[in-house]
């Protein structure tokens, strides 16, 4: 249809569909190849290439089932950070004693209170962190 206005906006049109593919593909794939990493006391949440957020262990405050089922067109809080691809159902929801610095896309940042997620293997991770806030706790205490 573009093409009987202009042939050289179709093809505009085509190579932005194709680097809209590309990007979208890439987009999961880094999703689904870089990981939730918990190290010493750190816990780095991660939405592929796009974003991530670096919390400290010390600064969850609770973690609980996720509420908030972000859908396609929801706004989200901008003190939110929302860990999950929209065609997923986020499983748990942290919510920090302080606010942490979140890299989006492009460079951009800003300050969230409140991480919503997903794990592969959800009890593990769920696990591992409190292992790592009795551990650190205990330090604290002895």
């Amino acid at each position: 249809m573009v093409q009987l206005w202009s042939n050289i906006a179709a093809w505009i049109i085509t190579l932005l569909n194709i680097y809209a593919l590309f990007y979208m593909v890439g987009l999961y794939n880094s999703a689904r190849f870089l990981p939730h990493i918990i190290y010493q006391d750190k816990l780095i949440l991660r939405l592929g290439y796009q974003s991530s957020v670096e919390l400290n262990i010390n600064n969850i405050e609770t973690i609980k089932l996720a509420q908030y089922q972000g859908g396609i067109g929801e706004k989200i809080p901008k003190t939110t950070y929302y860990s999950s691809l929209n065609i997923d159902t986020p499983q748990y929801e942290i919510l920090l004693k302080e606010p942490v610095l979140m890299k989006e896309a492009y460079g951009r940042k800003r300050h969230v209170k409140t991480v919503v997620f997903r794990a592969d293997e959800p009890n593990e991770m769920m696990d591992q962190i409190n292992l790592m806030r009795n551990q650190i706790l205990s330090e604290k205490l002895n």
